[in-house]
């Protein structure tokens, strides 16, 4: 079977001659011309926005046994033969670890979007959905059990080829977060090692920082000296921390041999074990920086290090010392106060400090955070804002608090698509800022467009740019097009009657169009009459009109956008004969490159307006296809 995938969007096609039907999906950017005040009113689109709108036509999308979508689009009948679920029941994960849980799908990609339905947070979270991957990165952030559940957003049509409606899928799997080791045994004791009994970890090895103190023997391990060991899974160049395991001997020694504390934390007791009845004398290396009571009490002063040693006296008066290195740090955040965009995310960072940070946020529905401490002496973690608001992240760390203050906007921009002549200006207004927001704007392309520090807009020479509106790390993309005076006024013309009835047989009355006729209408006061200077030919003859006065370009520039200009004509011809010039039945108004970004992905779309068989609406350019001649009535 041939199988049709339509790239970006599943659109609604419908048969059309000049007016006898039409065919196309709304979107919902404004296009506003340097004249108007405010954009005009949009329509929402039915595509699905994480596929990229180019590709080859007659690609396949996946290789599953049950092909769905064999016409190019999906059916509500397709809808059963979806497979769509986890390839496993149960994950485990350990502790501050990640995995990547698989699901497996036969949905082609250009018909769905997946998302993540439900996470409780009491045990992992969720920190990406790959689309073409079909993978979940899940890290365990709690001890526990729970659920994880993906939803799939299917979209379809009826039977007739007119978007139907979005179907909900659920794929559910278990998912469970492994504690890390913490003991603290005496020489001879036992425990079990059982990270590899889970699949995440069976191919891997544990390997001990000091393997002299222990006997490791199947999953059994034994104190045989007294010391502490880090436990590690390894597996090539793959790491993880599995925990601590501390070996004391039978005599006295001391609880720790290193502690890390800040200034101005709270003096940290030290602890001999098997001393009780023990005369002991504390002293330490260095007073100025860390000063030890009678007690064994240490309080914490000044930035630096010092030895920390209790001697402890026997019967026969001989002394023996024990000795802890104490650390006093002077942890400091990267930043006291910070301003993010919603849906965005900034880096805050802790120096002066080894030790490992415990995040939190007072209201975790403005502002999330996540740490991303590794095991190599970063301490990290990430801010995403959730909703417009301020809230609170702090971090305990060696024992102090350390907060910033969080403010989340949700800034936006007036229009995100403009349509100018060369020497015409547009203004970009930044809405939803914050006391604090910071406001940048740059250009892909200044030979086409320039923007300025204050956000104006200024067209160069015709083409297409991106200009890039950076707000408290959000980036808003705004599309310039830039085309010839007259086609510009052509297509704002047409732009003015957005939302107008379509119909062929009051197509030259006020307030109604087909598609020819919107053509026409728009480009008369600009001088193009495609032959006809008092009634709106066929769309079959405005494009012979074109052909024969050598208006025209390739077709081919149909697949590469940026050989389009604003104001151009795309003809669609179908394969059935209608006694027209090469059986055209339908033309729309190219308007200009449209842009939106996914993630770190950025997609360019061809935008049209046309008479669609209901309305004059904008669409995403489609149907590539079926183009046969691209019409340019003014260079």
């Amino acid at each position: 079977m041939k199988n049709i995938k339509i790239k970006g969007i599943i659109a609604a096609a419908v048969l059309c001659v000049c007016g006898i039907g039409a065919f196309g999906t709304s979107h919902n950017s404004s296009i506003v011309s340097a004249a108007q005040a405010t954009p005009k009113p949009t329509v929402k689109p039915t595509h699905n926005p994480t596929s990229k709108p180019t590709g080859k036509p007659g690609e396949t999308t996946d290789n599953d046994e049950d092909i769905i979508g064999e016409k190019g689009y999906l059916t509500e009948n397709e809808l059963d033969k979806i497979k769509f679920s986890f390839e496993k029941d149960n994950y485990a994960v350990i502790l501050n670890q990640s995995i990547e849980a698989r699901f497996t799908s036969n949905i082609p990609k250009d018909f769905v979007r997946y998302t993540v339905e439900g996470v409780m947070p009491s045990v992992a979270s969720v920190n990406g959905i790959l689309q073409e991957k079909k993978t979940v990165k899940i890290k365990g952030d709690f001890v526990g059990s729970d659920y994880i559940t993906i939803t799939a957003n299917v979209e379809y049509c009826d039977d007739e080829g007119n978007y139907a409606g979005v179907k909900k899928l659920h794929a559910k799997t278990r998912i469970t977060t492994l504690g890390t080791v913490n003991e603290d045994m005496f020489i001879g004791d036992f425990t079990s090692l059982t990270f590899t009994q889970y699949e995440a970890y069976a191919d891997m090895k544990y390997e001990f920082t000091n393997p002299n103190i222990v006997l490791f023997e199947g999953n059994k391990l034994t104190g045989i000296a007294a010391g502490t060991t880090s436990v590690y899974l390894v597996a090539g160049t793959k790491k993880i921390f599995a925990g601590q395991i501390t070996i004391r001997g039978n005599g006295i020694s001391m609880a720790e041999t290193e502690v890390t504390r800040a200034v101005g934390s709270a003096p940290y007791q030290l602890n001999l074990y098997n001393a009780a009845d023990k005369s002991v004398r504390w002293s330490s290396s260095n007073v100025a920086v860390a000063a030890v009571n009678s007690t064994g009490q240490v309080n914490p002063l000044a930035v630096g290090e010092a030895v920390i040693t209790a001697y402890v006296k026997g019967k026969s008066g001989f002394e023996t010392s024990y000795t802890c290195k104490f650390v006093v740090t002077n942890p400091v955040l990267s930043l006291n106060s910070v301003t993010v965009a919603k849906g965005y995310e900034i880096v805050v960072s802790i120096s002066g400090t080894k030790g490992g940070g415990v995040w939190n946020s007072a209201n975790q529905s403005v502002a999330g955070v996540y740490s991303s401490y590794e095991y190599d002496g970063n301490n990290q973690a990430v801010i995403r804002g959730y909703k417009k608001g301020t809230t609170t992240v702090s971090v305990i760390v060696d024992g102090v608090t350390k907060t910033l203050n969080v403010t989340v906007t949700n800034p936006s921009v007036n229009k995100t698509f403009n349509v100018l002549y060369k020497g015409a200006k547009s203004v970009i207004k930044v809405k939803g800022k914050g006391f604090g927001s910071v406001v940048k704007y740059s250009t892909s392309n200044k030979s086409v467009a320039t923007v300025s520090k204050t956000g104006v807009v200024k067209a160069k020479k015709n083409g297409f740019a991106r200009i890039i509106v950076n707000v408290d790390g959000a980036n808003i993309n705004v599309a310039v097009n830039v085309g010839s005076k007259k086609a510009v006024k052509s297509v704002m013309k047409a732009v003015k009657v957005e939302g107008a009835t379509y119909s062929q047989a009051r197509r030259m009355s006020k307030g109604y169009y087909d598609c020819s006729s919107l053509v026409w209408r728009s480009y008369k006061s600009q001088g193009a009459y495609f032959g006809d200077r008092h009634y709106a030919p066929v769309a079959a003859n405005e494009a012979l009109y074109c052909v024969r006065h050598k208006m025209s370009v390739k077709k081919r520039y149909i697949n590469k956008l940026k050989k389009l200009m604003p104001g151009d004509l795309v003809f669609y011809s179908r394969p059935l004969n209608n006694g027209r010039y090469k059986n055209i039945y339908h033309v729309a108004i190219y308007m200009g490159q449209d842009v939106e970004s996914f993630g770190n992905e950025t997609y360019t779309y061809g935008r049209i307006i046309h008479a669609n068989g209901k309305l004059v609406t904008q669409s995403m350019l489609y149907n590539q296809s079926n183009c046969s001649v691209i019409g340019r009535p003014f260079k």
